[in-house]
């Protein structure tokens, strides 16, 4: 006898509405292109890390996190420029001739700290605020998918938004930079050149990649806009250095030429890169710096790809690739990156990656690589080659210090595998699982790094 179950199942093929009536496809709460999603994202990435900061602190794995009284000990919270900053927020201005002043950093950050009344917790609390609010719109500009966004958010060098330093603010302004320029508002474009201006020493970086951006601009048939963000762009930028020089020499004893002296007197002096490249934080930050690296040459790539594709294409009459606005700033920025600190640091690329990962516009490029079809294995073992190869800048095989040439091929050897982990989050049967060990990694390296800025040792 069959078995006659006590509940009589649906029939696949019954209809699931009333007969006469349409069935509606349900529409999730959230949805993942929706600004709430994209919050919630960031929400969660800012339970994710406090989770696992506070696990690390609790097991003394780490030592250190902003706020605890170890670190209020030891340094009272102001490790490295959070203390040039706090003297400018409490103090101004002074200038010190032949030696190094709170000249060499810009108003915009200390007056915001003075006015707010906060100490370095708050003002770091502040900061990561301003960093997460700043970072959703831009992924809400861009499209950014929220596991994008994860990853974006766990870049170890976003550690620089959680003290007090000003690269929260500078994220900011450089968010509404480039949200104006993908959705094509000027407003926007030019209060965030004006606004980083006021925060960083933009303008020497940000003034080759708005060139750029204009003559990629005209070669479209963008002409309205490339004038009015040309023109407009180099005003904002001439006016916050007006700005920034005014409210600097109205403190007594600080003259004009305060800010390039105050450069010189810490070693930033235009010279040849010596080889190998290295950084005084050591191995522990090699690798990280040399991935930076590897994107500021994979942008001179792509500068020099589009400005040689559009040049060939004007001759044909026809018009040049359709790119982002703000991708196109964003390897413009990451070139002049590059080269500045190859070309005032004699070899030495302390801040690289606090430059190009701690900055908006590696999101604007991580958007744009997520756009990108899937790539065969092959591709992935040319691109491996490739930084295999890149790596001997660093020294990797036969003059990296301290190590012998198989210890050296399995320190670049990782160092390779985690480029093309970025790469290869896109596409792929396992790219969930390598997004998510990309992540896990991204936070515990970030958190580690913040405990030694924290003990007062060099992190970049």
């Amino acid at each position: 006898m069959p078995f006659t179950p006590l509940t009589t199942p649906t029939s696949p093929t019954a209809p699931a509405t009333a007969p006469g009536t349409a069935a509606r496809p349900r529409r999730p709460p959230f949805p993942a292109d929706s600004l709430v999603a994209r919050s919630g994202a960031a929400v969660l990435h800012a339970v994710l890390w406090l989770m696992l900061a506070t696990t690390l602190y609790g097991f003394g794995i780490i030592q250190m996190l902003p706020g605890t009284p170890a670190t209020l000990a030891a340094t009272g919270g102001l490790a490295w420029d959070a203390g040039w900053f706090a003297q400018i927020a409490q103090q101004g201005y002074h200038y010190t001739a032949g030696g190094q002043s709170n000249v060499a950093f810009f108003p915009l950050f200390p007056l915001v700290w003075r006015w707010s009344g906060l100490g370095p917790t708050g003002i770091g609390v502040l900061n990561a605020v301003v960093f997460l609010s700043a970072f959703t719109g831009l992924a809400h500009a861009l499209r950014l998918s929220p596991r994008y966004m994860l990853l974006a958010l766990s870049v170890p060098s976003s550690l620089f938004m959680l003290v007090p330093y000003s690269e929260a603010w500078f994220f900011l302004f450089g968010a509404l930079l480039l949200s104006g320029l993908h959705r094509e508002r000027t407003a926007w474009v030019l209060v965030g050149l004006l606004g980083c201006g006021l925060t960083r020493s933009a303008s020497a970086l940000f003034t080759p990649a708005l060139l750029f951006m204009v003559g990629v601009l005209l070669a479209q048939g963008h002409r309205r806009l490339a004038l009015q963000w040309g023109v407009g762009g180099l005003l904002a930028l001439a006016a916050s250095l007006g700005a920034v020089l005014a409210y600097q020499t109205s403190f007594p004893g600080v003259p004009a030429t305060g800010f390039v002296d105050s450069h010189v007197a810490w070693g930033h002096l235009l010279d040849w890169p010596k080889w190998p490249l290295y950084t005084d934080a050591g191995t522990d930050v090699v690798w990280y710096s040399a991935v930076a690296f590897a994107v500021g040459v994979a942008s001179v790539g792509g500068c020099l790809w589009l400005t040689g594709r559009c040049a060939w294409l004007l001759t044909k009459g026809r018009p040049a690739p359709s790119v982002s606005p703000a991708v196109l700033f964003s390897m413009g920025y990451c070139v002049a990156a590059l080269l500045f600190v190859l070309g005032y640091q004699g070899g030495k690329i302390a801040g690289l990656h606090r430059y190009i990962f701690g900055a908006p516009f590696f999101v604007a490029l991580l958007w744009q690589t997520s756009r990108w079809p899937a790539w065969r294995l092959l591709t992935y073992g040319g691109v491996a080659a490739v930084l295999l190869g890149l790596w001997q800048a660093f020294g990797a095989w036969g003059q990296f210090p301290n190590f012998s040439l198989d210890q050296s091929a399995w320190y670049f050897g990782l160092t390779t595998a985690y480029a093309l982990a970025w790469l290869g989050v896109r596409h792929g049967p396992f790219a969930r699982e390598l997004g998510t060990g990309l992540y896990v990694f991204n936070l515990v390296f970030q958190i580690y790094l913040l405990n030694m800025m924290l003990h007062g040792v060099w992190i970049e």
